[in-house]
This record gives structure tokens, sequence and C-alpha cells, in this order.
């Protein structure tokens, strides 16, 4: 990741029973693990993040998922409502593109053949 202004952190939104597991100084593997069930209007997940300042570039490889769905998110901030846009996978022929275009609004997906 390219324009980093911090080191990796573990977030727990909508508190959520999970781990993460990463190296703060080589990001090349995360492994996370979950369980809860968000609703349209509040998330529940376990994730690592990194702020982003100014340009940047992010490359995600999803190398395994178990009963869930992994992938890139981008949010306005860590609250279980907010703005936020992203995709992610369960490793099958589908990529599911989300959002959230206003706090504690409804979150609107769609599935898309990869």
């Amino acid at each position: 990741m390219s324009s980093a202004c911090g080191s990796l952190q573990a977030a727990n939104i909508g508190s959520v029973t999970g781990s993460a597991t990463y190296d703060a100084c080589n990001s090349d593997t995360i492994s996370i693990s979950a369980n809860q069930v968000p609703s349209a209007t509040a998330d529940k997940q376990y994730s690592v993040q990194r702020e982003v300042c100014g340009d940047g570039e992010v490359i995600v490889q999803v190398l395994s998922v178990s009963g869930g769905l992994a992938g890139l998110e981008l949010r306005a901030d860590n609250a279980p409502g907010a703005i936020k846009v992203g995709l992610r996978t369960a490793l099958g022929t589908s990529v599911q593109r989300f959002v959230r275009t206003s706090t504690n609004g409804a979150q609107s997906s769609n599935n898309t053949t990869a």
C-alpha cells in the first residue's frame, strides 16, 4: 500500500467477537476471524485497517474464505453505520459490490459474476 499514514491496526466494528493476526511492518498476509451477522444499517465485523493519506494504491488478494466474505472496504470511520464502499467475495464465481451513502442508512449491494 502506498501513501500510508499509519501502521496496521485491528478494528472491532459493532461489538463483534473476533481476532486478527498480522505483521504491522510487513502487511503481505493478514488473517481475520469473526462470527456475527450485520444488519443493512449496522455493521458487525472485525477488520484490519490503515489510514491512507493523499493518493494511494491498494492491492488485495483473497486466498481463502470459510463461511463468510472477504475483500476491501473503504469507510468514513469505524461507527457501525458509517458511510462505506467496497468489494467482497466468498471465492466463488461472483463478487459483491456494496455501498452506504448516508450515515446509518441502508447498505445496498449488487452481485456481479467474476
